[in-house]
């Protein structure tokens, strides 16, 4: 996908993720930027309306929090804290309100639970679920390898998420 986004968004948010964990790492986050590109292509086929900049901003910020325990520090999910350092790291450079909220709609979407009711929502969802139907071999190592790995062997729990 072609980033819609300066290079110091980008950059602040792979300083976000953990380089610790196996799959809920950055190079998730390129995967994920890949498929919605794969998507958003077929959306052109289709004409199907979507903005490139909040699909790239979501995906860059979806899992920023894998690696913390968001209860402790007062929310409901991974991906409510996600949201809330995107809103942060957006809103420090100048992103408009509008489009910051747009973001977390996005970000909140990526819950295994939520529902999507916007197509950048979904193009969001559905490049971070793309995995599940990838050929069989990728399948199995992101399952087998990497996610149960994260699962059974947690990373030591850092300080990358300091906010002011």
């Amino acid at each position: 996908m072609n980033l819609e986004t300066s290079g110091t968004i980008y950059n602040s948010a792979q300083n976000l993720y953990s380089t610790e964990l196996h799959y809920h790492n950055f190079k998730h986050v390129v995967d994920t930027l890949n498929n919605a590109k794969n998507i958003t292509k077929k959306c052109d086929d289709k004409n199907i309306d979507y903005d490139k900049k909040i699909i790239c901003h979501a995906i860059l910020f979806h899992d920023v929090a894998y690696d913390v325990d968001s209860f402790k520090k007062g929310f409901m999910s991974k991906e409510s804290y996600s949201a809330f350092l995107a809103a942060n790291v957006l809103s420090d450079h100048g992103e408009q309100i509008n489009h910051v909220e747009e973001v977390i709609k996005a970000i909140l979407c990526t819950n295994i639970d939520a529902k999507c009711h916007s197509n950048n929502q979904k193009i969001v969802r559905a490049a971070d679920l793309s995995w599940l139907v990838s050929p069989y071999h990728e399948f199995k190592k992101n399952q087998l390898i990497y996610i149960r790995k994260e699962n059974f062997c947690p990373v030591k729990k850092n300080h990358r998420h300091n906010i002011k």
